[in-house]
């Protein structure tokens, strides 16, 4: 009975401790609201998060946002035209290609660095490292803040010591589909780190001009039979009134 008693007190304080270690424990340094889930939500959300690491940075994409971390790193987040899929491509200080991952989202996409990680949020945090392994997941609660700091994020000029780093949109057109990152240093010196393709520019122009016109020449065919038809309406009024009076005339006589 004694040694069954030991037993019992042994499971005792060794249960807390098993509990303490399977504890999970990931600091992440963030401009959001987060909380913690569970090792089995982390681990399908994990699963179902598709991330490729490719050796070439995406090409003739449109800008969604970018960040710029302390040393200078800089992750753009481009989207192909007409698709789901979503590239983050990463440039070095002096605008070296280093990397991109490449998944498919449908939602809305806002990236941070956290030292030499991303977090990349899409309703949740997913923490991922250069090789695309995705290191922790956060859950990033519905509020003011964090809505607030989405704004932030997406900001079209950010600052890194006296460098500045902005995106601007095609033909530089104000409001316009963001296509280049540009790099100004403290002696205003430019540079370009980022660039659709000029072809893929060019398509997009075209096809916006092509747009415009047949809206245009819409707008102006529903005026025109607008027009004709309230023309032929009066005409028609004025007919049945006439003849209405005629004969209302020939009835008194």
């Amino acid at each position: 009975m004694r040694f069954l008693n030991r037993i019992v007190l042994v499971i005792c304080i060794l249960m807390p401790l098993c509990s303490i270690n399977s504890i999970r424990s990931f600091s992440i340094n963030t401009g959001y609201e987060v909380k913690s889930i569970s090792e089995e939500e982390a681990q399908k959300r994990k699963s179902s998060f598709q991330i490729f690491l490719k050796n070439t940075p995406a090409k003739g994409e449109s800008i969604l946002q970018f960040d710029v971390n302390d040393d200078g790193k800089i992750a753009i987040v481009t989207e192909e035209f007409g698709s789901l899929k979503k590239h983050i491509n990463v440039f070095s200080s002096s605008g070296s290609f280093l990397y991109c991952l490449e998944f498919y989202e449908n939602g809305p996409i806002w990236v941070e660095w956290d030292s030499e990680l991303l977090n990349i949020m899409l309703g949740m945090i997913y923490v991922v490292n250069s090789s695309g392994n995705i290191l922790e997941v956060f859950e990033v609660p519905y509020t003011d803040a964090n809505n607030r700091y989405n704004y932030y994020l997406k900001r079209e000029s950010k600052s890194v010591g006296d460098t500045t780093y902005r995106i601007v949109s095609f033909f530089n057109v104000p409001g316009g589909t963001k296509g280049k990152l540009i790099v100004t240093d403290p002696s205003g010196s430019t540079r370009v780190i980022y660039d659709s393709n000029p072809h893929r520019t060019i398509r997009i122009f075209i096809l916006t001009t092509f747009i415009l016109i047949l809206t245009i020449f819409a707008v102006k065919r529903i005026i025109f039979q607008y027009k004709e038809n309230k023309y032929q309406l009066d005409n028609y009024g004025k007919i049945i009134g006439s003849t209405s009076l005629k004969l209302w005339q020939k009835q008194r006589r």
